[in-house]
């Protein structure tokens, strides 16, 4: 009985010391020592200095090419601040009723006009980390993890976004006004 006790006793010590094993970064993007401010996910989409950024995320394992994981990051950075642009201008045309539907005008913004504001969008900083993380078996596994930053100059934004406005003539200048205070509330957080 007693070496049963001692068995579970050393398997439980053994497993909760695995488990309070932590991420270890081992390598970061130009030997930097710590992760760049931007280089988060809890707030993806600001502006600064007048460009509206938006921060992508990828992550694969160790043996993943380091450039195909930049334009992964990259592309979800892009769809994050186009997907946020068009919920917000959206969110303004679910009470209206001017001929479509809040749905149809939002998504007339967010993917009819995509590949213009994609080609506006600039890839602005890239950072990734090697880190070695816990699996469910609590054996180490090497992953790459990847952010992107990507930016948009907000002048250029609001233009694209009051042209894409205008071609529809369905639309009153008192919904573009709202629209423009809603651009603004979202481009001032």
């Amino acid at each position: 009985m007693m070496k049963k006790i001692i068995k579970a006793i050393i398997i439980m010590a053994i497993t909760a010391s695995c488990a309070s094993m932590k991420d270890k970064v081992i390598e970061r993007i130009d030997n930097l020592k710590e992760k760049p401010e931007w280089a988060t996910l809890s707030k993806t989409t600001y502006v600064k200095d007048g460009i509206v950024y938006s921060v992508g995320f990828a992550e694969s394992d160790g043996a993943a090419k380091i450039s195909s994981l930049i334009k992964l990051a990259s592309h979800n950075a892009k769809t994050n601040l186009t997907k946020e642009i068009a919920n917000s201008i959206g969110a303004v045309y679910q009470a209206v009723e001017e001929g479509t539907t809040g749905n149809d005008l939002s998504r007339y913004i967010g993917t009819e006009k995509s590949l213009v504001l994609a080609h506006e969008i600039r890839h602005e900083k890239t950072y990734y980390e090697k880190v070695l993380t816990n699996t469910a078996v609590n054996e180490r596994e090497l992953h790459i993890q990847m952010y992107a930053l990507v930016g948009i100059p907000e002048g250029i934004l609001r233009k694209l976004i009051k042209d894409s406005l205008n071609e529809q003539k369905s639309i009153s200048n008192e919904l573009k006004a709202k629209v423009d205070k809603q651009l603004d509330k979202l481009l001032d957080n």
